[in-house]
């Protein structure tokens, strides 16, 4: 079971995601508390692993990075020691954005981010066409993004 939230949590982390800089005094005048009460709040959230951290949204075209896939793996071998040593490199590459496992392991789902093709068909080729756990993949070039966020504000 998760971690219980009122409304003014709900409130409160809802602000947070538009805005992450916001102020204590700011965010606890805005959720109709003073700012004592609020701080606790927040760090009652944070301690219980319900707010994660703080992070700068970036334009990845502005950076450099014109390509942008899903790339769906499925595996060979699913073992936890076999998905482990997958994963363990890919988490570590900065062009990799997220990585998850389906259902039963059967699959690695990852979105990945490249400078250009040529780029994107090295990382297909070092870390996924030349993986021997890896039975076959499909890849999926993003054309378009209509939703790109992590907004989880519904405590039902």
């Amino acid at each position: 079971m998760g971690f219980q939230l009122d409304e003014v949590d709900i409130n409160m982390i809802k602000l947070l995601q538009t805005n992450g800089r916001i102020t204590n005094v700011e965010l606890a005048a805005a959720v109709g508390l003073s700012p004592p009460p609020c701080l606790r709040r927040l760090k009652a959230l944070e301690s219980n692993g319900v707010i994660l951290g703080y992070k700068a949204l970036v334009n990845k075209q502005k950076l450099g990075y014109n390509v942008n896939a899903i790339i769906v793996a499925k595996l060979l071998v699913t073992t936890q020691t076999v998905i482990n040593s997958i994963t363990q490199e890919l988490v570590q590459l900065p062009t990799v954005l997220s990585c998850y496992t389906t259902l039963a392991n059967s699959e690695l789902v990852m979105s990945v981010v490249s400078k250009d093709i040529d780029t994107y068909e090295e990382f297909i080729s070092k870390y996924i066409t030349d993986n021997k756990n890896i039975e076959s993949f499909r890849a999926y070039l993003i054309t378009q993004s209509f939703k790109n966020d992590e907004f989880i504000t519904n405590n039902k």
